[in-house]
């Protein structure tokens, strides 16, 4: 039967070797995901964020229909209620 301090050091190995995975990985991830991305260093942030046009087209379009039904909305409560 092993003893306690036998049982803590097999319970080290696990983490230790789960600590050194990490540490190998930790600045090869960024970086292998940083390279693969599709803008140069001078693209901004702003740039970066900018919606597509097409989907910035969609979402006005979408909000004024929002607006109209919203306005009928109220135009028939009123109708209704009043």
């Amino acid at each position: 039967m092993p003893t306690v301090a036998m049982q803590r050091y097999i319970e080290k190995i696990p983490m230790l070797v789960d600590h050194l995975l990490v540490l190998a990985l930790k600045d090869a991830i960024p970086r292998s995901l940083l390279s693969k991305l599709p803008f140069s260093k001078k693209a901004s942030c702003a740039d970066l964020l900018r919606q597509a046009d097409d989907v910035a087209a969609k979402r006005k379009e979408f909000n004024g229909r929002k607006t109209r039904l919203e306005d009928a909305r109220e135009e028939l409560s009123r109708v209704w209620i009043g």
